[in-house]
């Protein structure tokens, strides 16, 4: 299976319903969690899912790691 990347489109599969949502986010004119709605919707929608009380979502794999370490703020 090919998997997508930034440089390469292919295995990409993006159907009407992802590009509703993107249309939504576009036409908000705010591109950024912290002031738009669509992420806090989805998180919320995710946690409900799962039944926990909270999710946050993160840019990268590496931002991902970085919020879980802080998460359980280890000893030095």
């Amino acid at each position: 299976m090919q998997l997508p990347s930034d440089a390469d489109y292919t295995g990409r599969n993006l159907g009407q319903q992802e590009l509703d949502i993107l249309k939504k986010v576009i036409d908000s004119g705010t591109l950024n969690c912290t002031k738009g709605t669509v992420v806090k919707e989805f998180e919320q929608q995710f946690a409900d899912k799962f039944g926990v009380e909270f999710c946050r979502t993160a840019t990268s794999g590496t931002a991902s790691i970085h919020t879980a370490i802080a998460a359980i703020n280890p000893e030095p």
